[in-house]
């Protein structure tokens, strides 16, 4: 039975860190280190760790961002395998059990997931908002990244021959990466909500200001002419409709009205006639007057 080696990367993490540990000691594949990365906590991380004695695996780092973090992570994981788990998303006890079990053919793998948040009733799942895909998805992942990180179980062999998580992006750091690996490799999915992937005003992905620039520099790099995309430069202005109105409901939802009216517009510069950009530009208007988006 192959070795996976969980990573954890924590940065000031001690509201929701137990809770993620404890998710990972759970699992019922036997065969699992967890390795969390602690950079350069400054809270109660650090103690709260220290509390699990020899369970895990406490690598310190000086703050050096996500990306650094994810990959300091990869340079100490004994596994065949490498599953991510961010310190404040879950996973549910068979996830890497049932991932081993129908995906090990497969070099890389997701799961779907739950999202989880307090404004979030009930359980939702990734896959009721949008397709999950599975195979050969390098042109579906090159219009919009669907693969939540935390759902991910890959070969460490094949994620070390990409050169692991580029640390010129501590935003939306994976969606390089995955881009890489599926230009080569199928994707295997199972089609069961096996993390809980945490949404909330804290999140990097909900920082539209800082998370748009980061999408259009990787919809730039995929569809140059050394990139993965180079074959497919009709699919360019899908990905920046999609980037532009997924970042329209961050900047929404965290009550920045005013980016994401400017997002509106760029999204309707691609694609004039869709009713969905028309309905979020007037949702958008409405924010400022009290109407919740």
């Amino acid at each position: 039975m192959e070795l996976v080696s969980a990573i954890i990367p924590a940065y000031n993490a001690q509201d929701y860190i137990k809770a993620t540990i404890d998710s990972a000691l759970n699992q019922t594949y036997p065969r699992l280190e967890i390795i969390v990365v602690d950079d350069g906590s400054t809270d109660d991380t650090p103690a709260i760790l220290a509390g699990y004695g020899e369970k895990i695996r406490v690598v310190c780092q000086p703050n050096s961002g996500r990306s650094a973090a994810n990959n300091t992570g990869i340079a100490h994981a004994k596994g065949e395998w490498i599953a991510f788990l961010d310190s404040d998303d879950t996973w549910m006890p068979q996830k890497i059990s049932r991932q081993i079990e129908l995906c090990k053919n497969k070099a890389i793998s997701h799961t779907d997931s739950y999202f989880l948040g307090d404004h979030i009733e009930n359980d939702l799942c990734r896959s009721s908002l949008s397709p999950l895909y599975h195979g050969s998805v390098l042109k579906e992942l090159l219009v919009s990244n669907f693969i939540v990180k935390s759902t991910v179980l890959v070969r460490r062999d094949v994620i070390c021959k990409h050169g692991c998580f580029d640390e010129r992006y501590d935003c939306v750091i994976d969606w390089p990466l995955w881009l890489k690996i599926c230009a080569e490799q199928e994707l295997g999915y199972v089609p069961e909500p096996l993390t809980h992937y945490r949404v909330h005003l804290g999140s990097v992905s909900m920082k539209s200001r800082q998370t748009l620039p980061s999408h259009l520099r990787v919809i730039s790099e995929a569809f140059s002419s050394k990139g993965v995309g180079k074959n497919y430069p009709e699919l360019r202005k899908q990905a920046l409709k999609a980037s532009f109105q997924i970042n329209i409901h961050f900047a929404a939802s965290s009550g920045d009205w005013q980016f994401a009216l400017r997002c509106c517009l760029k999204s309707l510069y691609f694609a004039p006639f869709s009713s969905r950009n028309w309905k979020n530009l007037i949702k958008s208007i409405l924010i400022p007057f009290g109407r919740p988006y």
